[in-house]
This record gives C-alpha cells, sequence and structure tokens, in this order.
C-alpha cells in the first residue's frame, strides 16, 4: 500500500538534500579556490555528526579536531585549530609534519583514519594570531565548579 508515497517522499526529500550539498560544495570550492596557492595545505576530513554539525580531524596531526554546524563553519575552525595546533607544536619543539597526499594517508592505513562517509578538504595552515582570546571559548568552560 503506502511503500510507494513513502519512497516517493524520501525521493523528493533526498533530491532537496542533494541540491543544498551541491550548493555548499560549489560555496566551498570557490571559497578554496580563494586561498593562494604558495600557502601550506593538509588533508582534513569532514564527518557529519546527526544534526550537531561536522567534526574535522586531520590525518597528518593526531589529536588536532574541530567542529562547526555547517561546513564552511567547520573549515574556518578547522583552519584555526590546525594553526594552534602547529604554533603548539612549534613552542614544544615538536618537526612539523609535511601534507600527505589522500592515497598517502589511505595507504598508511591508520585506524583512526576513517574515509567512509568522510568529505575530504584541504584546509590551509595560516599564519600564527597569537594566543586565542577568551571569546573562543564556552562559557562551560570558563566558569568555575
Amino acid at each position: 500500500g503506502g511503500g510507494a508515497g513513502g519512497t516517493f517522499g524520501g525521493g523528493v526529500c533526498a533530491h532537496k538534500a542533494a541540491e543544498r550539498v551541491k550548493i555548499r560544495k560549489a560555496r566551498m570550492l570557490a571559497t578554496i579556490s580563494q586561498i593562494p596557492s604558495t600557502m601550506t595545505q593538509f588533508i582534513a576530513l569532514l564527518h557529519k555528526n546527526g544534526r550537531k554539525g561536522y567534526g574535522v580531524c586531520f590525518p597528518d596531526f593526531p589529536g588536532c579536531v574541530s567542529a562547526g554546524k555547517m561546513i564552511e563553519e567547520a573549515l574556518r575552525e578547522a583552519a584555526d585549530a590546525l594553526a594552534l595546533h602547529v604554533d603548539g607544536m612549534r613552542q614544544d619543539g615538536a618537526k612539523i609534519p609535511e601534507p600527505r597526499t589522500v592515497e598517502a594517508i589511505r595507504d598508511a592505513g591508520h585506524d583512526w583514519v576513517v574515509f567512509e562517509e568522510a568529505i575530504v578538504a584541504t584546509v590551509p595552515l595560516l599564519p600564527s594570531q597569537g594566543p586565542p582570546s577568551p571569546t573562543a571559548y564556552s562559557s562551560a568552560a570558563l566558569s568555575s565548579s
């Protein structure tokens, strides 16, 4: 009985969702195309996190993670997280890795790097902006227990 109606409704919904994804990808590519080619770029993996948005991780930097409600916000936050992570590594005297290709990351076979259902993007290593302002932290993180 009602199966065909459910399929049709889902198909329309899926079509609209696919259109929104195309628009977001076009915006993201337009943003990425404005990044100077001389700037170092690292691979980032974005994963949809339910209705909360997108989580971002960097296979070249274990432990460097970020998030955002929309893809564009997640990528902006990821660039900030990457810059802060690299600044910390430099302060600790750690060697900054060379950016790897997607193929090299896949070939490394790290069990924590999940490509399934990931959006693969490149994120520029931005120059240091100095210490983060207190507004970068959530009010919960600043409140005393």
